[in-house]
C-alpha cells in the first residue's frame, strides 16, 4: 500500500497543500514552523482520526476555517482508492471511494500507519499502561479476536472490581469465570504476536548496530491460573477496591543485552530500539494481513551520532514500505538517491520536490 497524491485543506498552517510522494522514502527538509510536523500529524489523523500533537481540534483547523479536510489516493495490488476525512467541531466524515465509510477504528485497519514521533521513547520509559496500549493497539491490526475478546473482559472486570467497594450484583465466582474465559484468549494472542514480533525485532536489530531481546510478564502468577490467584487476592483486592491480577496488568520489557532499554542506554540508542521495533512491526503487518503500513518519522537524525544515523538509514533501506521522514538538517537529502525516493523542502507551509 503507498499514497500516490496527498491534498491537506485548512489543516494549522496548510490553506491547500498537494504531494505526490514516492512510493519509497520521503524526505521533507526544513526549518522549525515550516509545517513537517503538520504533515505527518496530517497523515496519522487520516488513519486514527485524531491527532498525535492535541486533543482540541481548534489547534488543528486552520484560524478562520471550520473545517479541515484530508484527501488522499492509495495504490494497492494494482487498484487505486480514494480515502478522504472531513472534520469540524459538530461532525466527522469518513469517506472510501466516494461512500461514507464507516467507524474510526475501520479507518484505522483500512489505512493503517506506524509513528515514531519524539516523545515515543516514552514507550520504554513510562509505566506498564503505555506499553499494553501500544501492544494492544497492535495486535488490533494483526489478530480480528483480540478486540472482542478484550471488551469482554473489561466488562467482566469492570463488574467484579464494584463488587470489591461493596456494590451488589452477581457473585464473584461468576465474574472472576468470565474474566478467565477471556483472559486465556487474551494472553495467547499476546503472547503469539510478541513471539512473531522479536523474531523480526531479532533480524532487523543487527542492521542497526545493535541487539535486542523482548519480555512479556501476563499479569498474573506465572505458577497458578488466573482463577486461583483471583480467589486468593479477594480479601486484598477488597482492601485496595481494585483488581491487581489480570490481563490488565501486564507488561513488556525491551531488553539490550542484560538491561532493560530504559535503564542505562542514551536518547540515540533508544531511538535506534524504536525505529528497530517499528521495522519490526511493519514486517509482523504485511506478514499477518498483507497490507504494507505507512511509517512516519519526525526529525529522523536528531539525537543520532553519525554513526547511529548509518546504521538507521541502513535499516530503513532493507525494508520495503513507504516512509515520510522529516529533518532540519537539508544536507540528509544527499543521502537520497534512489529511484523510490523523493526529497521535499518546506516552507511557511508550502512544499516544493527538490529532489
Amino acid at each position: 500500500m503507498f499514497l500516490s497524491e496527498l491534498v491537506f485543506s485548512s489543516l494549522r498552517l496548510f490553506s491547500r497543500l498537494e504531494v505526490r510522494p514516492a512510493p519509497g522514502i520521503n524526505l521533507f527538509s526544513g526549518e522549525n514552523g515550516s509545517g513537517k510536523t503538520s504533515l505527518l500529524e496530517g497523515l496519522y489523523f487520516l488513519s486514527r482520526i485524531r491527532s498525535f500533537r492535541t486533543g482540541r481540534l481548534q489547534e488543528i483547523i486552520r484560524h478562520g476555517s471550520e473545517r479541515l479536510q484530508i484527501r488522499a489516493t492509495v495504490e494497492e495490488s494494482g487498484c487505486r482508492r480514494q480515502l478522504s476525512v472531513e472534520k469540524g467541531r459538530q461532525f466527522t466524515r469518513i469517506c472510501s471511494d466516494g461512500q461514507v465509510a464507516g467507524r474510526v477504528s475501520e479507518q484505522a485497519l483500512r489505512f493503517p500507519v506506524l509513528a515514531w514521533l519524539p516523545d515515543s521513547a516514552r514507550l520504554f520509559t513510562d509505566p506498564p499502561r503505555v506499553r499494553r496500549r501500544w501492544l494492544d493497539w497492535s495486535l488490533f491490526h494483526v489478530k480480528q479476536g483480540f478486540l472482542p475478546a478484550w471488551k469482554r473482559y473489561c466488562r467482566s472486570l469492570r463488574h467484579r472490581n464494584a463488587l470489591l467497594r461493596g456494590a451488589p450484583g452477581r457473585s464473584f465466582d461468576f465474574w472472576e469465570k468470565a474474566m478467565c474465559d477471556q483472559a486465556g484468549a487474551i494472553d495467547s494472542l499476546r503472547t503469539e504476536y510478541l513471539e512473531a514480533l522479536q523474531t523480526h525485532w531479532r533480524e532487523i536489530m543487527p542492521r542497526l548496530g545493535l541487539e535486542a531481546s523482548i519480555v512479556y510478564r501476563r499479569g498474573w502468577d506465572e505458577d497458578a491460573s488466573l482463577a486461583e490467584c483471583l480467589r486468593r487476592q479477594r480479601e486484598a483486592d477488597c482492601r485496595r477496591g481494585h483488581t491487581l491480577s489480570g490481563p490488565h496488568r501486564a507488561d513488556i520489557q525491551f531488553c539490550a543485552p542484560e538491561v532493560a532499554v530504559s535503564s542505562l542506554l542514551s536518547r540515540g540508542q533508544m531511538k535506534r530500539y524504536g525505529v528497530g521495533l517499528i521495522l519490526g512491526q511493519l514486517l509482523c503487518m504485511t506478514e499477518r494481513v498483507g497490507r504494507v503500513p505507512l511509517v512516519l518519522m519526525d526529525d529522523l537524525d536528531s539525537e543520532l551520532d553519525f554513526p547511529g544515523l548509518e546504521c538507521v538509514l541502513e535499516g530503513l533501506s532493507q525494508v520495503p514500505a513507504q516512509y515520510f521522514l522529516t529533518t532540519l538538517n537539508p544536507g540528509l537529502a544527499e543521502r537520497f538517491s534512489s529511484l523510490r525516493s523523493r526529497v521535499f523542502h518546506m516552507k511557511h507551509g508550502r512544499v516544493e520536490m527538490v529532489q
